[in-house]
């Protein structure tokens, strides 16, 4: 039996998009050894997995497991391709049905159009450079009659957009208070922003909410003409990765293949 724990997003822990990565990589391992797998979601702090997914069996008893796999914490020799873990992405990653039909509702209401993701938040601390949209806009081909459906962490982004495309017709669900995603005390306190919530202080209803919205805001990205994101962040990684045929990466694209080995939790660039 192979257990993975979906272990805390604070402090030092891993985000939501690379503890799922590593869940990946454990599932990947059972799969091809014919291995029960489970997971346990006691610790894991965006609250139940089965409040958002419809996949993967629950066993939270895991201290009688023959296996215990968390977020950093598998053998260092399962190692996969990248065909494996888009595979076991579309396999995990099905959406509840009522998270899909709002998908269903916002695809439906747009007609043709681009799908835009920008991190930043706490990645623009060590991860990331800060990419102005008029940059990102500049690699994508677009028209004024162009739509645009947004994803972010900061609804500055939107407001880009709108001052740099007054005419084009741009979506999002992303709420205005959505000013940086600072997912720890140590972030927030070095940033001197007391005005945000770390995660561990939120209720849980809120994180079902702001969890709920990012998952459909990114299902319906991938549901775009084009998706636009880059691959500083796992949720771009994750966005590529999941449909290599749409997504491209901003400033430069390039393909995937899926023979290469590797890890998407620290790089799709495989050699």
């Amino acid at each position: 039996m192979i257990h993975f724990i979906l272990t805390s997003g604070m402090g030092n822990a891993g985000g939501f998009f690379s503890v799922f990565f590593f869940l990946c990589n454990a599932y990947i391992r059972a799969k091809k050894t014919n291995t029960p797998f489970y997971i346990a979601h006691a610790d894991w702090p965006y609250n139940r997995w089965h409040d958002y997914f419809t996949t993967l069996d629950l066993k939270d008893d895991y201290f009688t497991s023959r296996l215990r796999c968390s977020h950093l914490n598998v053998p260092s020799d399962w190692k996969y391709t990248l065909g494996d873990y888009r595979d076991a992405i579309r396999e995990i990653f099905v959406l509840r049905d009522p998270l899909m039909a709002r998908v269903e509702s916002i695809v439906s209401s747009l007609g043709p159009f681009i799908g835009l993701f920008v991190r930043r938040g706490d990645k623009l601390f060590e991860e990331a450079n800060y990419i102005h949209v008029k940059d990102i806009l500049s690699h994508i081909p677009h028209t004024e009659n162009t739509t645009f459906f947004v994803q972010t962490d900061d609804y500055t982004v939107v407001e880009e957009l709108q001052q740099e495309m007054p005419n084009n017709r741009i979506v999002t669900i992303v709420p205005t208070t959505k000013r940086g995603s600072y997912h720890s005390k140590a972030f927030r306190e070095r940033e001197h922003r007391h005005d945000i919530q770390s995660l561990e202080e939120k209720s849980k209803e809120q994180k079902q909410v702001e969890t709920e919205e990012m998952l459909v805001g990114l299902s319906v990205c991938l549901r775009a003409t084009e998706c636009w994101t880059d691959d500083t962040s796992n949720v771009g990684r994750f966005l590529k990765l999941s449909k290599p045929e749409t997504v491209k990466i901003y400033p430069q694209d390039y393909p995937l293949d899926p023979s290469s080995m590797g890890h998407p939790a620290w790089t799709l660039r495989c050699v």
